[in-house]
């Protein structure tokens, strides 16, 4: 059966190179595959000859079609000047405005990406500045100028990369809306390989058949015997390998001498803003709302005479260094019988860790580094290492249970196993990069494609700067 492929891309340099791969593999003479190019649709990139030679070479070598997005600054200037309307009428009812004067309702894709750059999900529109409120919703309205013009071209499938900022979210709420099949991508488990998911990576049961179904496929032999223990020992040590960051630069060794306090029930906080514009890429496993879930655990805990100890993500706060989450977090720090660790602490997680009876968590990754540290650990949400029930603390009665009687399972070693080959090892090779960054690409020959000019140097520099003063680690909002 034929079909009618885009591909989208913009500046970003993975999502670039994951659409190139897509483009070559999918060609053939049955389908006729479009490579969509929306570099300018946000705002002027200084995209390296390189890389516009490489893909003008990928297109014509191949026979694929690029689509370029044109600015258009008069319909801008008209969008500009409604969004503007808007925003005022938002600040006035101090409520997220409703964007229908476009053909669709965008409000649930802006909202995702304005609450990952404040740091929260439910937030006040008025701590919405102005210049952060026409970024993320022009870009949707002229995403769906442009492709209410494309989709009238009888595509049968679009493929994106990630699927929850505004451009490739845009454009899946309109495939959606179209009846057009969406393929969403994301980094594999390194910098040469790329995955595909059934929904979207940010829905996590996925992750629960992924892992499975990968361990049942393949045998692990020396080499990812290696790659699991190395995975394994840079996640205890502050080194996301999937994601190739690191997390825990600006932490010391050492427990705040204030906290002298042991045996107490750990409950390690999610950042509130990892959620999809779209309901149904957001599991409705378990507790839906932390917060809520974390008052609950706190007064069982009181009841049975017992500490709890919140330490923050490190990452609920905003971009711009707010922490909005606080007001959120403020009953539970003025408990009697809760110890709160805020964001900006010092304190190295893992040392908690260790002084802990038990460990909590909504839907973090960090509860498989604990698992892995033999300490009991549950989740209240659908983590991706907890596809076993015994993980699962999903109720009242399931928290009442594990806090009066927390067991290390005898199956955590077989979970352990699986989580660390998935991470470390799954995911289709690039054919025709050896490596993908956020700098660019790595061709087969040896041969570096930059993103944007000047990219190398300022890589370096950002990069020595991160290391000389220990800064972690900027979420991309």
């Amino acid at each position: 059966m034929s079909e009618k492929i885009g591909i989208l891309f913009h500046s970003n340099s993975k999502v670039w190179a994951f659409a190139m791969e897509m483009a070559v593999q999918l060609k053939n003479p049955n389908n006729e595959v479009f490579l969509i190019d929306v570099t300018k649709i946000s705002r002027p990139s200084w995209i390296s000859f390189r890389r516009k030679k490489f893909q003008r070479f990928i297109a014509s070598s191949h026979n694929i079609k690029l689509v370029n997005y044109k600015r258009n600054y008069l319909q801008q200037l008209y969008l500009i000047i409604n969004l503007i309307k808007q925003y005022k009428t938002g600040k006035k009812m101090n409520k997220f405005p409703g964007l229908e004067e476009f053909e669709t309702n965008y409000s649930e894709v802006v909202h995702c990406r304005i609450s990952a750059y404040l740091g929260v999900k439910d937030y006040e529109f008025e701590e919405v500045s102005l210049k952060v409120f026409l970024r993320h919703s022009l870009i949707a309205n002229c995403m769906e100028n442009f492709f209410h013009k494309k989709l009238s071209l009888g595509f049968t499938k679009f493929i994106v990369y990630n699927g929850r900022e505004p451009i490739s979210s845009t454009l899946i709420k309109l495939a959606q809306e179209k009846g057009v099949s969406i393929v969403i991508g994301e980094r594999g488990s390194s910098n040469s390989k790329y995955q595909i998911f059934p929904n979207s990576p940010h829905f996590h049961p996925d992750w629960w058949h992924l892992i499975n179904a990968y361990h049942n496929k393949n045998l692990i032999n020396s080499k990812s015997s290696n790659a699991i223990q190395k995975f394994k020992e840079n996640k205890l040590r502050g080194h996301d390998t999937y994601f190739s960051e690191n997390w825990n630069l600006s932490k010391n060794n050492n427990i705040d001498e204030d906290i002298d306090t042991e045996n107490y029930i750990l409950y390690l906080t999610s950042s509130s803003t990892e959620f999809s514009p779209f309901s149904k890429f957001n599991s409705k496993l378990g507790f839906q709302n932390q917060f809520e879930a974390v008052k609950i655990l706190a007064k069982i805990c009181e009841e049975n005479r017992e500490i709890l100890m919140i330490r923050r993500h490190p990452n609920s706060i905003g971009v711009d260094g707010v922490d909005r989450e606080f007001k959120s977090w403020l009953p539970l720090k003025n408990m009697a019988n809760v110890i709160y660790v805020g964001p900006h602490s010092e304190i190295n997680s893992y040392e908690l860790v260790k002084k802990a009876k038990s460990v909590f968590v909504w839907k973090s990754s960090i509860g498989f580094e604990t698992l892995t540290m033999k300490k009991p650990t549950y989740a209240l949400g659908p983590a991706k290492w907890a596809w076993e029930e015994i993980y699962q603390c999903w109720t009242v009665e399931r928290m009442r249970e594990v806090i009066k009687f927390p067991i290390y399972p005898k199956i955590t070693d077989n979970v352990i196993e699986k989580y660390a080959f998935f991470m470390s090892t799954s995911g289709e090779r690039y054919q025709l990069f050896t490596i993908v960054e956020k700098w660019g690409v790595e061709l087969a020959n040896g041969e570096r494609i930059y993103n944007l000019f000047g990219e190398r140097l300022r890589s370096k520099v950002i990069n020595s700067l991160n290391i000389f003063f220990k800064r972690r680690t900027k979420r991309n909002a």
